[in-house]
């Protein structure tokens, strides 16, 4: 997959270093930033390997999770609208700062999770 990211060698802030964005996310952090005008540092695009979680969790081998946290700068819902949901995770941690927290709330509470937010992050329990 590719994923677009400012090359850390030459990002202008230390919080540019943590934005990134994969081909078929709707989140773009870099774009936005360059459209009101920051310098944000050199951008590169390059392709990396990738899986899906299911495809993580069924290579180890996992049949149950105590706890996920998610925190992918913005993807955290493609993940999670990706994910079959055969195994639940108990408890989930998932950072919401650059999505929209109430499609996350309700992605949630239709896989029975009720939820917590506190500042960026979504703290949820399977009910």
């Amino acid at each position: 997959m590719s994923i677009t990211y400012v090359e850390p060698s030459t990002a202008k802030e230390q919080w540019v270093r943590g934005i990134s964005h994969l081909d078929f996310s709707s989140s773009n952090l870099i774009n936005r930033n360059l459209s009101i005008g920051y310098d944000i540092g050199k951008v590169v695009t390059t392709v990396v390997p990738c899986l899906k979680l299911d495809t993580l969790i069924k290579k180890h081998l996992i049949d149950s999770i105590e706890y996920l946290k998610i925190d992918v700068e913005g993807h955290e819902l493609e993940i999670l609208k990706n994910y079959s949901w055969v195994i639940k995770p108990k408890r989930l941690k998932i950072e919401h700062k650059f999505l929209r927290l109430i499609e996350l709330v309700r992605l949630l509470a239709d896989k029975g999770y009720a939820t917590i937010d506190e500042v960026d992050d979504v703290y949820a329990i399977l009910k």
